[in-house]
């Protein structure tokens, strides 16, 4: 995934740290990010809003959070760029459609042509599918949130995101993620990270590993902190929990 961030606040980002203070120094931080998705053989991105978008049609609706001038649309359905929207079992397909093509509003449409307003909210991740000629450009456009962010990671598959705009190891200090293990891999998490197909890492606690603490290839690599696996800028990932019951993964972003 080509992805390139720029924020008006560019040298607070660049002090940003995981922090339990109370205090926030830098309250507003608005910015956007370009999220470039190719065509062809490699036409679908895992992709994450991590700006919060308020309009008056509500926060971070799928109609606001990237501008319309970079999706594809015809009144066949053909080249349409095509929102694989995840629902928390599997995904819902929903078609972007100028006004021209829809007859009605821009925007995206499920398969019944009713115009959809979903929310792509910080620490969520969706597929997009790019069935354009050329590769397209997605810009989201706006506030950096900052504070203490806790996800639920339910059993099975979890589509999340970094809730700020940053590339790190999850389980790194400010990404902050502790997961579930065991020495025999059957109750651990398991990272899906997606770059033109699927890398899987599994979870091992430093006494279960008998090294580090962090993700593990196949192979018994230690790969946390190699940054082919890192989620980047926009990029979204599975977590995929083996153990029954609900974990927490907690942490918190301020720039500073």
């Amino acid at each position: 995934m080509r992805t390139k961030t720029l924020l008006i606040a560019a040298a607070a980002l660049a002090a940003a740290t995981i922090s339990s203070q109370a205090q926030v120094y830098s309250q507003n931080i608005v910015g956007y990010i370009n999220t470039t998705v190719p065509n062809g053989a490699h036409q679908f991105q895992f992709i994450a809003n991590q700006l919060q978008t308020v309009t008056a049609n509500g926060t971070n609706k799928i109609q606001d959070v990237f501008g319309f001038s970079a999706l594809t649309s015809d009144p066949n359905g053909v080249t349409n760029t095509v929102l694989y929207y995840w629902n928390g079992a599997g995904y819902t397909l929903y078609t972007y459609y100028n006004a021209a093509d829809s007859g009605g509003s821009a925007g995206f449409y499920d398969g019944n042509g009713k115009y959809v307003t979903n929310s792509l909210n910080q620490g969520s991740a969706s597929f997009i599918k790019n069935q354009a000629g050329g590769p397209i450009t997605l810009t989201y456009v706006g506030t950096v949130i900052q504070g203490t962010n806790v996800y639920t990671i339910k059993p099975g598959f979890n589509a999340f995101s970094l809730y700020a705009p940053i590339s790190t190891n999850i389980d790194s200090v400010l990404g902050g993620f502790v997961g579930t293990s065991d020495p025999n891999g059957i109750t651990n998490d398991v990272l899906y990270a997606y770059n033109n197909g699927w890398q899987l890492l599994t979870y091992y606690s430093a006494a279960d590993s008998g090294g580090s603490a962090g993700f593990y290839d196949g192979n018994g690599n230690y790969q946390s902190k190699n940054s082919a696996f890192f989620p980047q800028v926009g990029q979204g990932f599975f977590i995929k929990r083996q153990a029954t019951g609900v974990e927490y993964w907690t942490n918190s972003f301020i720039a500073q």
